[in-house]
């Protein structure tokens, strides 16, 4: 368990409260079996290593240290490692620990903070679970997204500002306001669906629906 901590231990984490796995994949904390199968790989891989990082200083040394590594590769040694591995303070959060700041958004190229607009390329210690489905790109333009609201909205510069506002809040974990966000319009073709799909088709994983 200790070896699998100081290998590993920057990539995993344990959330107490329900008892799962998490494993860190390069832009995320993804939460689940994937997570608990990722610690059992890496008990496995940290067995197989030991041969080749600790170095034995003698004959008898290497031979107690193989037949350690060899017997750490049973199914009843991994789950006995990755059970002793969890207990580790370091790797412990708790479920108000994650995704915890209400104005950092976090997509595939960083966290974004919503307040300064500067992204965190490796997000790690922040314990972000969601992820966006775009990256965030201050200079991109987006000219249909632009004519397709002004159409909706008929070119209306303060409607315009003011749902450009409530999509902007969205994005936060902010509840200050107390608001409750309806799309109403007479009829059933005036672009209401279309841009809730936009907007879904920007937030895959976590962020939809919290």
């Amino acid at each position: 368990g200790e070896r699998i901590i100081h290998r590993h231990g920057g990539d995993l984490r344990y959330l107490l409260e329900t008892e799962q796995w998490l494993r860190w994949d390069g832009v995320r904390w993804e939460v689940g079996n994937a997570g608990k199968a990722d610690a059992e790989r890496r008990a496995l891989e940290t067995a197989r290593s030991a041969m080749q990082t600790e170095a034995p200083a003698t004959p008898e040394e290497r031979q107690a240290l193989g037949r350690w590594a060899l017997l750490s590769e049973s199914d009843s040694a991994i789950d006995r490692a990755v059970n002793r591995a969890r207990v580790a303070p370091e790797i412990q959060v708790r479920q108000d620990d994650l995704d915890a700041n209400p104005f950092v958004l976090n997509t595939p190229g960083g966290a974004l903070d919503l307040v300064h607009r500067t992204v965190d390329p490796c997000a790690r210690d922040l314990l972000l679970t969601k992820v966006a489905g775009v990256e965030y790109d201050p200079d991109e333009p987006a000219p249909t997204w632009e004519r397709v609201v002004g159409e909706i909205f008929e070119g209306n510069p303060e409607v315009i500002r003011y749902f450009h506002k409530l999509v902007g809040y969205t994005l936060s974990g902010d509840t200050r306001e107390k608001i409750l966000i309806f799309l109403h319009g007479a009829g059933g073709n005036n672009g209401k669906s279309l841009l809730m799909d936009a907007l879904k088709g920007r937030r895959p994983t976590g962020y939809w629906g919290h």
